[in-house]
């Protein structure tokens, strides 16, 4: 079997220890050009769905695809995001956001939230701030107002989980 692993690497033109796993350098007499780095180990994520980068949207979590996420960044799903509400934090309309599940974040923190409107839940992507008796979303353009809930409103917020990472394409 050894021998079948190093014919195919020989073959393909990579090292037997890419082919299996155990490096992330395709050929190992490749030298990397100065100010370039080796793409980070990555794994796949299921995208499950869309968020609003604007006017919470009604969250549907099918999985639509897998994409690739580095694995240092923990991510659990992905978003594709929808609106320009967050593009000064440069998440853009199309992008992919890439998320890792928990059920609180910090302040400051771009958190995947749903929204309980009674019927179903709308889902955003916005800055968590909580003070006292108050949630406050906040977008990353003055263009939006932020999203204001108090007391027992406060129940209608549920934290999907914090954003991480985020793939734009080249516009």
């Amino acid at each position: 079997m050894i021998s079948t692993v190093k014919k195919l690497a020989d073959l393909l033109g990579i090292s037997v220890d890419y082919l299996i796993g155990k490096s992330n350098t395709m050929n190992s007499n490749v030298e990397i050009p100065a100010g370039f780095e080796p793409l980070p180990r990555m794994t796949k994520i299921p995208l499950i769905g869309e968020i609003a980068c604007g006017t919470p949207i009604l969250a549907e979590q099918n999985i639509d695809d897998y994409v690739n996420c580095p694995v240092a960044c923990k991510a659990t799903f992905a978003l594709q995001c929808h609106g320009n509400s967050m593009i000064n934090a440069e998440i853009h309309d199309g992008d992919i956001v890439f998320i890792r599940k928990q059920e609180t974040v910090e302040n400051g923190q771009i958190a995947a939230v749903q929204i309980d409107d009674g019927d179903c839940y709308d889902a955003t992507l916005k800055r968590f701030y909580r003070s006292d008796n108050t949630v406050t979303l906040m977008a990353e353009n003055p263009k939006f107002p932020p999203l204001s809930f108090h007391n027992e409103e406060i129940n209608k917020i549920h934290i999907a989980g914090r954003a991480v990472y985020c793939l734009s394409k080249i516009k």
